[in-house]
């Protein structure tokens, strides 16, 4: 199965060479920081993009500082008590 192949000029290898095979450069240090920065700079860039998104179709967050009147919100009505009808024997709401 093995095959010879014919010489060529990348078998002629010179005596001088001291590396054997390709290698590659070092990376430099602090490289992973890079990425790590990339990641969280487009993680706020997301997230901020998603707040005034969400403040534009809301409207409930505002960048423009608090209104000069704030709005009162009602207050939750309580439940309506059950009562007992007679004729089904069920328990229900009363209607007002």
């Amino acid at each position: 199965m093995t095959e010879k192949f014919p010489r060529d000029r990348f078998d002629e290898i010179p005596e001088d060479l001291t590396r054997v095979g390709a290698h590659r450069a070092p990376r430099p240090k602090g490289r992973g920081w890079i990425a790590v920065g990339w990641a969280v700079l487009a993680t706020l860039v997301l997230v901020g993009a998603g707040i005034f998104g969400l403040s534009l179709v809301n409207g409930s967050i505002s960048f423009h500082g608090a209104t000069s009147s704030p709005r009162r919100r009602r207050r939750p009505r309580p439940p309506r008590p059950l009562r007992r009808r007679p004729s089904c024997r069920q328990w229900t709401r009363r209607s007002a």
